[in-house]
Parts: structure tokens; C-alpha cells; sequence
């Protein structure tokens, strides 16, 4: 059976802290918060998209995950780019901010930027 996919809603990543990770990327990748999820009158997610390319990410609470994946140090963000040099002005924006990246990828069909999840509090 073939599916008729034509793209995915989001990808969500569970967080220490919800508000401020979506603060992080929503500087660092132009993203928009789009959605909030509030449960008992707590913020425990939320939905941003970028919005020229309407690609989207969920961040949610840790603390109520079903399970408590450990990140650190997984690239879990992998952006393709445009171009070589915008790739080498995102990882210079990076170590400027103390954000631990690679330029990894780089190639004339996919320039990629990823980014290493911090270390959880």
C-alpha cells in the first residue's frame, strides 16, 4: 500500500523548559510560535513554524513525557540550507552564542547545519 504523504505536521522534542527552548529556536531559526498546549492551566507545549518554508516543531514538557529520553549531545535539529555559505554564517552565529553546532554536510545537493541538544538541567 502506497500512502499518499505529502508531508509531516511537526517533530516534537521533549524540553526542561518550555518557554525558553521555544524562545532559543524561535531566535535562532526564525521560527513562530503557532500553536500552545495547556494542560491544567500549565504551558506544557507548544508548536512553532518557520514561515517561509511552513516547516514546523513541537516542544514538549519533559516532565510529563510518557518517558524521559536523554538527548544530550544528539543532533536532533538538522537544517538543510541554501547554500554553503549561509551553512558557515549559521555555525558562526552559533559560536558567537556559545551554541555547540558542526557544519556537517556540506555538499552542492545539501548544505546541513545540526545542532547538539545542551546538556539537560
Amino acid at each position: 500500500m502506497a500512502l499518499d504523504i505529502v508531508g509531516y505536521a511537526h517533530v516534537k522534542l521533549p524540553v526542561t523548559d518550555v518557554e525558553c527552548s521555544a524562545q532559543w529556536y524561535a531566535s535562532l531559526l526564525g521560527m513562530r510560535l503557532c500553536m500552545e498546549f495547556v494542560e491544567q492551566g500549565q504551558l506544557r507545549g507548544v508548536e512553532l513554524v518557520e514561515p517561509a518554508s511552513g516547516i514546523k516543531i513541537a516542544l514538549r514538557d519533559r516532565s510529563v513525557c510518557a518517558a524521559r529520553p536523554v538527548l544530550s549531545g544528539f543532533d536532533v535539529v538538522a537544517v538543510e540550507l541554501g547554500s554553503a555559505e549561509a551553512v558557515h554564517a549559521l555555525a558562526e552565529w552559533c559560536a558567537n552564542n556559545e551554541v555547540k553546532s558542526s557544519a556537517s554536510g556540506i555538499s552542492p545537493v545539501a548544505p546541513l547545519w545540526t545542532y547538539r541538544t545542551r546538556t539537560e538541567r
